[in-house]
This record gives C-alpha cells, sequence and structure tokens, in this order.
C-alpha cells in the first residue's frame, strides 16, 4: 500500500514577476481508497504551491494536481537553480508517504529607477546635483547616461557615462550643469533639462530636472557701486584737508618745542635719567642725584611720550608698536583645508525585537571636523521599521521606515561630528513576514582640518 509521484517536469523554468506551473501524478498503490495531503519543501516553498493540496484516489487509479511556481519580483529572489520537493502522505498508510524532488529555475531580471538629488539645482556659473540609480532587479545593470535640455542652454557633466549597478543596490552619479551662456544683470533664467539612464537592452529611465540661473551681480549690486563711488569722490575732495602737510609740519615743531623745554628744565641725562644736581622735585641733591632716573615729573613724561625716547630705554613708541603687531600675528586664526565629503552607509537586519538595531558606522578622522549638509535616505524594498542618525550613541534623527523609499534631507545648519566621533546609521526591523531589511543612507558636506 501507498503511493507513487512523479512530475511531469523535473525542471522548471520561471521568470520572477510570473507563475509557471507542471502537473504531478499520484498512483494509488493500496487496496483502498486513500486520501493523500501534499505539501512543499525546500528553499523556494514559499513561492509554491500545490493545487488541490488534499486529493482522494480509488485503489489502483491515478490522479494529477498541480504544482504553481509564483517568485516575487523583488531583489531579495535569488536568480538560478532552487531545489524543491513535493512530499506526498498518505492517510491510510503513512509508511507508504512519497516525496518528489524538482528544480526549478529563477530569471533574472532588472528594474531601474532614478531620481535627481536635488530636483533643483542653483548656480550663475554651474549647477550640482546627484543622479541616484536604484537596481530593483536581482541581477547586475550595466546603465549609460546623457542629458539634454530643450533650448540646448546647457552642458551636461556626469561623473561618468557609464556605470554597473548591481541588484537591490542604489549608486550615486555626480552630475554637473553649466550654462552656455552668462549674464550680469536681469531676471533669474530656468532653464529645464531631462536625465535619461539606458540601460544595454534599450530600457529607458528619464528624470526631469531645472536649474536656476541668477545674474552673476546680484540685484542690489549697481546701487552699491553708484555709493562706492560717491564714497570715492567725497574722499577725494575732503582728504587733502584731513592730510595737509602744514598741519603735520606744525604740530612736529611744538612737540619738538615741548621736548627741548622739558630737557632743559627737567635736566636729564642722555640716557633718560635725571643728572646729579637736581632732585625730582627741583631742590639740590645732597649725594650727586638719583642713579635710576625713576623721579621724573609729569611734566617730563608728557615730554617724553611726544618725542622718539632714547636708545636702550625700551619705552619707546616704535618698540610699542612692534609688540601690538606680533601679539596680532600670534592671535590670528590658522589656515584650514575645506574639501567636499561623500559616503554611503547600508544596513541590513532580520525582523527582530523591537528597539534591537543594527547599525554601520563612519569615523572622523583625526585633526578633522565633518560638517553634513545633506543626507538622503532610500528604502527600495519598502519595509518597515525605525531608521536613526546618530553621532555616537546619541539619536540625531529618527524616521519610520514605511514613511521612506527615497527622502531627502537638507540642512541650514550642518550637523557637526569632532575628530574620533562616529556617524552612526542603525536599523531597527519590523517586517511581519521573515523578510530581510535593507536601507542606505548618503551622506555629503565637507571635512575642514588645519593646513600643516
Amino acid at each position: 500500500m501507498g503511493v507513487i509521484a512523479s512530475l511531469e517536469e523535473k525542471v522548471v523554468d520561471v521568470t520572477p514577476g510570473e507563475v509557471a506551473t507542471c502537473q504531478l501524478k499520484l498512483h494509488n498503490t493500496g487496496g483502498v481508497v486513500d486520501q493523500f495531503t501534499l505539501d512543499v519543501l525546500g528553499d523556494a516553498k514559499e513561492w509554491v504551491t500545490v493545487s488541490p493540496q488534499t486529493v482522494s484516489v480509488f485503489p489502483g487509479d491515478d490522479a494529477t494536481v498541480e504544482v504553481s511556481f509564483a517568485p516575487p519580483r523583488s531583489a531579495k529572489t535569488v536568480r538560478g537553480e532552487t531545489s524543491f520537493a513535493v512530499r506526498v502522505m498518505s492517510r491510510e498508510d503513512t509508511d507508504g508517504s512519497a516525496v518528489e524532488e524538482g528544480t526549478v529555475r529563477v530569471g533574472g531580471f532588472c528594474e531601474v529607477v532614478a531620481e535627481l538629488v536635488p530636483r533643483t539645482a542653483r548656480g550663475s556659473r554651474r549647477g550640482r546635483t546627484k543622479l541616484a540609480v536604484d537596481n530593483l532587479g536581482n541581477t547586475p545593470v550595466t546603465v549609460q547616461f546623457s542629458g539634454v535640455d530643450e533650448e540646448g542652454e546647457l552642458k551636461f557633466g556626469f561623473g561618468t557615462r557609464v556605470l554597473t549597478v548591481e541588484g537591490g543596490t542604489t549608486r550615486f552619479v555626480p552630475l554637473k550643469l553649466r550654462p552656455r551662456r552668462r549674464f550680469l544683470r536681469g531676471p533669474v533664467r530656468t532653464h529645464a533639462y531631462r536625465v535619461t539612464a539606458q540601460t544595454a537592452d534599450g530600457t529607458k529611465t528619464t528624470v526631469d530636472g531645472s536649474l536656476v540661473q541668477p545674474p552673476i551681480l546680484p540685484a542690489g549690486a549697481p546701487k552699491l557701486m553708484l555709493l562706492a563711488g560717491a564714497a570715492l569722490a567725497v574722499a577725494a575732495i575732503m582728504g587733502p584737508s584731513f592730510l595737509d602737510p602744514k598741519a603735520v609740519s606744525h604740530a612736529e615743531t611744538v612737540a619738538d618745542a615741548e621736548d627741548s623745554d622739558s630737557s632743559d628744565s627737567g635736566g636729564s641725562s642722555e640716557d633718560g635719567t635725571p643728572s646729579g644736581g637736581t632732585k625730582p622735585d627741583g631742590t639740590a641733591s645732597g649725594d650727586g642725584g638719583s642713579p635710576t632716573g625713576g623721579g621724573s615729573s609729569s611734566e617730563q613724561a608728557g615730554a617724553g611720550a611726544s618725542s622718539k625716547s632714547p636708545a636702550g630705554t625700551g619705552g619707546s613708541s616704535d618698540s610699542g608698536g612692534g609688540q601690538d603687531v606680533s601679539a596680532q600675528n600670534d592671535d590670528a586664526p590658522p589656515s584650514v583645508e575645506v574639501q567636499s565629503t561623500e559616503f554611503r552607509m547600508e544596513t541590513h537586519g532580520a525582523p527582530g525585537v523591537e528597539g534591537k538595531f543594527t547599525t554601520d558606522s563612519y569615523a572622523v578622522d583625526k585633526g578633522q571636523t565633518l560638517r553634513i549638509s545633506d543626507i538622503h535616505l532610500e528604502n527600495p524594498h519598502k519595509d518597515k521599521g525605525v531608521v536613526e542618525v546618530r553621532r555616537g550613541k546619541k539619536v540625531l534623527l529618527r524616521f519610520a521606515l514605511e514613511d521612506i523609499t527615497s527622502k531627502q534631507l537638507l540642512f541650514m545648519e550642518p550637523l557637526q561630528f569632532s575628530e574620533g566621533q562616529k556617524v552612526v546609521y542603525a536599523l531597527n526591523c519590523t517586517n511581519s513576514d521573515e523578510e530581510e531589511c535593507t536601507s542606505s543612507a548618503y551622506f555629503a558636506g565637507r571635512t575642514i582640518k588645519e593646513a600643516s
């Protein structure tokens, strides 16, 4: 007693997103009517079904059931051969159950989605943007890029003209837009353009964008130029009265006269100390005078301030001026080097406990400061969960994964990370099925470091 099961086709070909079928023949070798229950085993059991799942067969008779193969059109569907098995269990004779094995050959597919980040660029001489290329298929695809605008006013500069994108991944291509004509004044001009991503089989994906081109001179520049011209004219007319050489000469003469009077009345010696015959208060000294010169009168000090100090006194205005310049040079800020920085992080996580995250990180090098002004989040498979952007363990940004397909974040005040700190991209997957979550983040900004 028992059952014999046999597949009409041992190898079945199917394309993701489509359905293929084959027949399974059952023969009842027992002597009574038996009921057989069927189920599928193997890696492909999630998308292989049997209909009907229960069948009754008379002794010595045959029955046929249909096996259907419907792999999802997803990057997670593995391309290539996958084994499967159909198990047939007898109700009357459990020892007489049978297992029939076969192979399903899953084909590859490509699905390219492109997006400009940002869609609108701005610049009087050039504009910058990025083309995000998503391959939602399960096989690598080679993409060629081109751009065109209706008026022929733009030049397109792609970071690369040809790019290979692996299945289930996203790649970014820098794009520079240069207007063929520039203008000093006038209203802002907007150039609409279209970028095309074409695969090897001729499939095209197009994305529309625009470049906003302002004039080279700001709107208020003519008024500022008139005001500057008027200021120069006033300076040319009034300047000579402030720099009259006669007034300067007269001031020097008065200063020299005060210096001479002070020298005669104070009796100071050539090195700036009082002579031996006079005390600071004008009375005669009994020991030949003060040896330090520390008792000069206020009048004497005033005269010394308006004249040049003798050599060796250390109190000249020239020496003081030199110290001020040195101090200013010491306080001047060190020169720095600023470089554009771009990096990408991707996290994968199986459904698990809420609050349990898988992470990817980027560390800031020693002596550098990272300022992030642009973050682009991707959730190509529409997974569910939570993603976070952190500075070390501190959460800076938090989003529900199901709300993200392609999300662009621009910061007026950049996120700053000091040397040794880590940019962390964390993922908590809460898919209802057992499918793994995948999310990526593209970061752009500037790295600042002191020049050596």
